[in-house]
């Protein structure tokens, strides 16, 4: 094997780490400093997170890992405060509150303070956690609903799409599976089943949340300072506000029980490696439990 092979190689296995790496959303709430991402309730942490009887705006901030490099010095974004170790935080454009807000909230220089001891024992560190197969399908079924829409803006992608499933939907301002009977969903699902492949755990509800959090609390020794919390666990969640939330469950089990298991096991024998890793690291974050 050539040189050049060897670097194409290296170059493909740094693209697939990056593309696994998660967004990071932080919610700061009651004292507790909630670390969580996309489908791992990103969206109940911000909602429960607002001041004023929960009229303001969220106290949530959220990031785009990236490794870091020193090319990122040339970008004029580029914020030497958000730099963690080697990977660089990247703010999001939808994130609530800003760099500057975010340190001030925790009388902090840069990102890289959260973990000493002046906020650790201010606030309590909270990571959540989600059983990996149950994530990346709910993610799955949240990705192929935004398809809907984005092919349905566009009219030629409109035409090919509704020809292609046979599906005719009447005017709208929103598309998605709202719109479809069960039977139409399933179609659509079984469809993107069969052809997403790896290519899902590129987006950012489906990334390795798990490995990333079960390293950084190996790394910075947080077994006992960080507290986990399982997402689906009543008892766990018991402790925070009970809101009412959008969800996808019903697509899912209908899925799952409607006679499609050639093209279910065919999605998760193509992630099959991924999915061991995250559970595996999800299992070494419930051990911290006890």
């Amino acid at each position: 094997m050539n040189e050049a092979s060897i670097d194409k190689i290296k170059k493909e296995l740094i693209f697939n780490e990056v593309s696994l790496l998660p967004t990071f959303c932080i919610s700061l709430f009651d004292n507790q400093m909630i670390f969580t991402t996309k489908k791992i309730g990103s969206r109940y942490f911000e909602d429960i997170s607002r001041p004023n009887s929960g009229k303001g705006n969220p106290n949530t901030i959220e990031f785009k890992i990236i490794r870091y490099t020193d090319t990122q010095q040339t970008d004029p974004n580029y914020d030497s405060r958000l730099i963690f170790d080697n990977y660089y935080f990247n703010l999001s454009t939808q994130s609530y509150l800003t760099t500057d807000e975010f340190l001030s909230k925790l009388k902090i220089e840069k990102i890289s303070d959260i973990l000493s001891d002046t906020v650790l024992n201010e606030w309590q560190l909270v990571g959540v956690v989600r059983e990996p197969v149950k994530r990346t399908l709910t993610a799955f079924i949240e990705i192929c609903d935004s398809y809907v829409d984005n092919v349905m803006i566009h009219p030629f992608s409109k035409h090919i799409f509704q020809n292609y499933f046979q599906i005719i939907l009447p005017p709208s301002t929103e598309y998605n599976f709202k719109l479809l009977s069960t039977e139409n969903i399933n179609k659509i699902l079984n469809e993107y089943a069969l052809t997403t492949g790896p290519d899902i755990i590129k987006d950012e509800h489906a990334s390795g949340w798990h490995m990333f959090l079960s390293k950084f609390v190996k790394k910075y020794k947080l077994e006992s300072k960080i507290k986990i919390v399982d997402l689906d666990n009543k008892e766990d969640m018991s402790v925070f506000p009970l809101i009412i939330q959008p969800s996808n469950q019903k697509y899912l089990n209908n899925w799952l029980n409607g006679g499609n298991k050639f093209n279910v096991d065919t999605l998760i024998s193509s992630i099959e490696i991924f999915l061991i890793q995250e559970s595996d690291a999800y299992n070494e974050l419930l051990e911290l439990k006890h």
